[in-house]
């Protein structure tokens, strides 16, 4: 109910933090389907552990050791 509130006001950046921790498989994935599209022509900074829930991003950080990188240089 929480996505669905924040997708109907458009903002045009998105703050997820682990949007699917407790959703089964069936939802987690429309959820992440309905990101993605949402992704194309806003902002979305979705927070994960799940790496794979990020396949259809442009562009991804990761945090180690306290220290944010660009995927491209790790």
């Amino acid at each position: 109910l929480c996505i669905a509130r924040a997708l109907a006001v458009q903002p045009e950046v998105l703050l997820m933090d682990e949007p699917t921790s407790a959703l089964d498989g069936e939802n987690a994935a429309a959820i992440l389907e309905a990101l993605e599209r949402y992704s194309v022509d806003k902002t979305v900074i979705h927070v994960t552990h799940r790496p794979e829930h990020l396949q259809g991003y442009d562009r991804v950080f990761t945090m180690k050791g306290g220290k944010l990188s660009d995927a491209a240089d790790v």
